[in-house]
């Protein structure tokens, strides 16, 4: 059939053909289960095709951010047979942490400066680095904001700035104070008319406290720096300043920011003659398709599966050809281009891009498009050019080359015994399951565990620990794992209403400085 359809766009004839596997279409539910759907064909075919190798296969997707972190859940499940492949022509926003950096830098000097916000950004490695702060400081970072009060805003005047009453209360100002001021006192009585915060303790909490602040204090002062338009060529160097303050890298990364810089100087250079200057947010949405365009070339073929978009010059020969998110209103993609520009129309591109893929393949062709929505179960039409292929093999005689997928990986349906389709055994067991299938319960430990080394007798607490919370004791002082919830999110609104906890904390400093002989009033 694939080399029947290829002949008819060639001009020869086609003859008649029937249903041989060599072209599918796999009609699924949503972006994911396409992955997911792809996933098992790919098994498949390794596992019955002779000779056939993970570089003979070629994966293309009508929009690569969408599909790549999708690639890359699926792909990369430690849980389920491993498949090298490769993601090409993504943006630096996809494989450059410190342009994602500056991004979300830029998108947070024009925010409310929310708590969670300005951790997050933090957080990111190339801040974190510049900041001497390593993955687990960001914990203790976190709970000192949090017991400081700080929610949003950098103080009174930038809160007035959206439209509330200009008070220092639970911005940044206001925790930072109360948190310098209790490290450099170490009491809790109010001075200056800030009440000093005593959390800080120890050279390490010195250090952590230090560089938030000085975290703190360069969003600032960017914030006031950046907020008046400017040119093009202006905004470059701002930002390179910047970026120079922000994000740090290891010596063999340099490449990371030395990649950003090269974009604002493009942009900089194409905008020479722009005399109009630029705001913020446009300046944001300029350099974020800057940064999304693909590098060419890069990570093809490089080894195992390819990933790359619908480009020129993708589409040379493989044995195995796939494409990803051949939907209605999606493919061909919606034209960019300004309609005053002469060149080709890109809609059309997309059709050539897409009978250049078909023709690419010289054993199997394998397509995948949106169904139905994962949502509601809205039925949707495959692309234009899809549904004009499906079409078209229908004539030839192969009216069957389209394959139903279930809403859910781990459906019944997808692990039929006579033709099972679905290689994760975790969602074998849950379909399994849900049939009323039981399986005896895996054990946990398969036996005794060897007795402790270089230690002979039990104190008095570790019994009474291990009498509290026997399951604790095994993990910890047994099996080495220290189970330990996630942090809540910290929260970025003023605290209206004490809870009980804190009713309870006021009520017990009130008491102790009654004890003390302190007046209450």
């Amino acid at each position: 059939l694939l080399h029947a359809l290829q002949r008819d766009l060639l001009g020869a004839p086609p003859g008649s053909a029937a249903a041989d596997g060599t072209v599918e279409v796999h009609a699924c539910a949503g972006p994911l289960r396409q992955v997911e759907a792809l996933r098992d064909v790919l098994l498949d075919l390794l596992d019955t095709t002779p000779d056939l190798e993970p570089h003979h296969i070629l994966v293309m997707a009508s929009d690569v951010p969408t599909y790549a972190p999708l690639v890359e859940a699926v792909f990369g499940d430690d849980g389920l047979p491993a498949l090298p492949y490769t993601l090409a022509d993504r943006g630096q926003r996809a494989v450059n942490p410190v342009a994602e950096a500056l991004l979300a830098a830029l998108d947070a000097l024009g925010g409310r400066f929310g708590a969670g916000a300005v951790l997050d950004l933090l957080a990111r490695p190339p801040v974190r680095r510049r900041f001497g702060l390593d993955e687990g400081a960001m914990e203790r970072v976190q709970s000192l904001v949090t017991a400081s009060g700080v929610r949003w805003g950098l103080d009174g005047a930038h809160r007035a700035a959206h439209g509330q009453p200009a008070r220092d209360e639970h911005t940044w100002r206001f925790g930072l104070d109360r948190l310098l001021l209790g490290q450099a006192t170490a009491h809790d009585d109010v001075m200056l008319g800030v009440l000093p915060h005593e959390a800080v303790e120890g050279k390490e909490d010195r250090a952590l406290l230090g560089a938030l602040a000085a975290f703190v204090d360069l969003l600032a002062t960017h914030a006031a720096a950046l907020a008046a338009p400017r040119g093009i060529a202006a905004w470059a160097e701002a930002l390179h300043g910047l970026l120079d303050g922000l994000c740090a890298v290891d010596a063999d990364e340099a490449v990371l920011p030395q990649a950003v810089r090269d974009a604002l100087g493009a942009l900089a250079d194409e905008a020479a003659d722009l005399e109009r200057p630029l705001d913020r947010p446009g300046m944001i949405a300029l350099l974020r398709a800057r940064l999304d365009e693909p590098a060419p070339g890069r990570s093809f073929l490089t080894g195992g599966i390819t990933f790359s978009g619908m480009v020129p010059l993708r589409s040379i020969p493989f044995p195995v050809v796939c494409l990803l998110g051949l939907d209605d209103g999606v493919f061909p993609r919606p034209a960019r281009r300004p309609l005053w520009d002469p060149g080709p129309a890109e809609r059309d591109a997309d059709r050539a891009l897409f009978l250049e893929a078909v023709l690419a393949a010289r054993a199997r062709l394998v397509a995948f498009y949106t169904a139905r929505d994962p949502r509601d179960g809205a039925a949707r039409l495959p692309a234009t050019p899809l549904g004009a292929l499906i079409t078209r093999a229908a004539e030839l005689g192969a009216a069957d080359i389209c394959r139903v997928h279930p809403l859910h990986a781990f459906d019944a349906a997808s692990f039929d015994p006579v033709s099972p389709t679905g290689f994760d055994g975790r969602l074998r067991d849950a379909a399994q399951a849900g049939l009323g299938v039981r399986r005896p319960p895996r054990p946990f430990l398969r036996g005794p565990l060897p007795p402790l080394e270089g230690e002979r007798a039990l104190t008095i607490d570790a019994l009474i620990g291990f009498l509290q919370n026997p399951v604790r004791g095994l993990f910890t002082r047994r099996l080495g794992l220290w189970l330990q919830g996630a942090p809540g999110a910290v929260p970025e609104r003023e605290v209206l209403e004490p809870d009980a906890l804190d009713q309870w904390a006021l009520a017990d400093g009130l008491l102790r400085r009654g004890l003390a002989g302190h007046p209450l009033d």
